[in-house]
């Protein structure tokens, strides 16, 4: 499909970075939202899945802070200890797959 580079008006081609072929069983498929970034107190990640999944809170240095088993619904991780800044929040579904990669800010 073309896509439109901004002010240029120029045209180039780019490829759908989904291919329906790889979907597969679409009742494995799993919702992930994240709410409020910039967090203070907490997060929230709401998970819709059929199949468990773990949250990591990490570091810019790849450690992680949090490991926290996700319920389908609404699950809470705790940034009130943590510093000012930024932190990567992973998703990772039980086949180890990545279901979210999410910069999250703590400001408080």
């Amino acid at each position: 499909f073309p896509v439109t580079i901004k002010g240029t008006g120029e045209i180039t081609s780019a490829r759908s970075l989904v291919n329906p072929e790889s979907i597969g069983d679409l009742s494995n498929l799993a919702s992930v939202l994240v709410y409020p970034n910039p967090a203070s107190d907490f997060v929230n990640v709401e998970f819709n899945g059929n199949k468990a999944a773990t949250a990591y809170l990490l570091n810019l240095n790849g450690q992680v802070i949090r490991e926290v088993s996700l319920l389908v619904g609404e699950n809470e991780i705790p940034t009130n200890d943590l510093n000012n800044g930024l932190y990567l929040l992973q998703v990772k579904g039980e086949n180890g797959k990545n279901l979210l990669n999410s910069k999250i800010s703590v400001l408080k």
